[in-house]
């Protein structure tokens, strides 16, 4: 029900279809696929830090767990990630890449069935370490979570000061309802 033979180069049809007639011809369909079921992964507690030594240029990927690919989670996430790195007016953009302060810098999610990552990678420019561009990174992110909640300080305020203008102009449209409502009753006795 899943499975695909891929093959390429210079190939004899007839030989290439008797071959995988020959080892895969009696495969049969099943009925059912089974799903593999985990049990959930524990709780990080505490940054797991691991270095890997390779060819490549030195870079930083840190990442958080998050909720499956089908969590509306993840459509904050990615405004986040947008919000940080989005190629021109991220805060990444902006206050490390466009003013040099590391090689590169990104943020971005990878969705999974089970768990997801927010992760942001970064590359040191000459003569920095990983560390400074870990710690430039984190601020960045520090500057969106501060701004945020001044935000959402202002918003409670700001909803505190329309329930308060809404409580007012009902306690006067109250009095001038009771007028009026006097004034119904005498007009209606007069006739």
């Amino acid at each position: 029900n899943n499975i695909a033979i891929c093959l390429s180069g210079d190939l004899d049809p007839d030989k290439t279809v008797a071959s995988i007639e020959k080892y895969f011809g009696n495969w049969k369909p099943s009925a059912h696929i089974d799903v593999p079921q985990f049990p959930a992964q524990p709780a990080l507690t505490a940054p797991v830090d691991t270095t890997v030594v390779g060819k490549e240029a030195p870079m930083l990927f840190m990442g958080w767990r998050a909720d499956a690919s089908k969590s509306l989670q993840l459509d904050t996430l990615e405004v986040i990630a947008q919000l940080l790195s989005n190629g021109q007016a991220g805060l990444f953009d902006l206050d490390l890449s466009q003013k040099l302060k590391v090689q590169e810098v990104s943020a971005g999610i990878a969705d999974m069935d089970e768990y997801s990552v927010f992760y942001v990678y970064g590359q040191p420019k000459s003569g920095q370490t990983l560390q400074e561009v870990r710690s430039l990174a984190l601020s960045e992110i520090e500057k969106l979570k501060t701004s945020f909640d001044v935000e959402k300080k202002s918003w409670a305020d700001e909803k505190s000061l329309l329930v308060q203008r809404a409580e007012t102009a009902e306690a006067a449209l109250k009095e001038v309802t009771t007028e009026l409502t006097g004034v119904k009753n005498h007009v209606s006795h007069m006739v």
